[in-house]
């Protein structure tokens, strides 16, 4: 059987996808995860893996932004994606992977589920994630 490459993930892949598929897939809560060898991913490593995740389309980068309901309740949403072009640069920004002083969370990076991602998992939730190959 031919094996898809786009199921192999790194562990640090995978808590991309993680986070991608929690209901603010906020970027500094990513990084809560060591690596095998209990160190630290370094920012660089971390970058990396949400730039793959990228690449193979199955998150967008948005920064969240204030949001008032038909009843007025205030609450986030998803702004529009960040450009590609320009994460690089943002995603290396150290700050990037702090929470913000302020303790608010509007114009911080969130990271979302694309469609080609939900079509892929289908009506499998999240199944998949726990038979990928991680390496």
């Amino acid at each position: 059987m031919e094996q898809d490459d786009t199921l192999w993930l790194t562990g640090l892949d995978y808590d991309v996808m993680i986070c991608a598929m929690e209901s603010w897939g906020i970027l500094p809560y990513l990084v809560e995860h060591r690596r095998p060898d209990g160190e630290w991913p370094s920012n660089a490593e971390v970058v990396a893996a949400v730039l793959s995740i990228l690449e193979r389309g199955w998150v967008e980068v948005h920064r969240l932004e204030p949001w008032t309901s038909p009843e007025g309740r205030q609450g986030a949403q998803y702004g529009d994606p960040v450009d590609h072009s320009e994460l690089p640069s943002i995603l290396a920004d150290p700050d990037t992977w702090d929470d913000p002083p302020s303790g608010e969370w509007f114009g911080e990076l969130t990271l979302s589920q694309t469609t080609e991602f939900r079509a892929f998992l289908g009506d499998r939730c999240y199944a998949p994630l726990a038979t990928w190959t991680r390496h």
